[in-house]
């Protein structure tokens, strides 16, 4: 069980994170990652996420990025099937109230889903992101392909 503002791996194998991410988990050379919904807690928590400028409600737990997957296939992570899911709290200092809410599957595939909307659709001039292996020229060619090909209306 994880909150974090970023969750970042390297050389993991087999893990699962019941987690709260403010920011997309990334993983590099890892594999056999599982991930669920940050669910549990403590007293205190939601001041101690507030002193760390994390808001509870947003949580990109899902939207997990692979560094070694450049197809985008998610062959090295997987989110967990609600079966799979262990949903007992968990309250290491005794029971309280949740603070960051528990999102299901459903729930981060539409998320996952919108994420590859926009990345598909990428605004005019925003930045995109490349593999290791991209060339300077394929980058270019990506990077005029987003821009419009007729000027803005005034």
């Amino acid at each position: 069980y994880m909150c974090c503002k970023q969750l970042r791996t390297r050389d993991c194998h087999n893990c699962t994170f019941y987690l709260y991410s403010f920011t997309e988990p990334i993983i590099e050379m890892s594999d056999n990652m599982k991930f669920s919904c940050f669910n549990g807690g403590y007293e205190g928590q939601a001041a101690h996420m507030e002193s760390a400028g994390l808001d509870p409600k947003i949580n990109k737990w899902a939207l997990v990025f692979d560094f070694n997957d450049e197809a985008k296939t998610g062959k090295n992570w997987s989110l967990l099937k609600p079966e799979e899911v262990d949903t007992t709290p968990w309250f290491p200092l005794g029971a309280c109230e949740a603070t960051v809410p528990v999102t299901g599957l459903e729930e981060a595939i539409a998320a996952q889903a919108a994420v590859a909307h926009l990345s598909n659709n990428a605004t005019p001039g925003a930045m995109q992101s490349f593999s290791f292996t991209t060339s300077q020229e394929e980058a270019e060619a990506a990077m005029m392909a987003s821009e419009p090909t007729e000027p803005p209306a005034p």
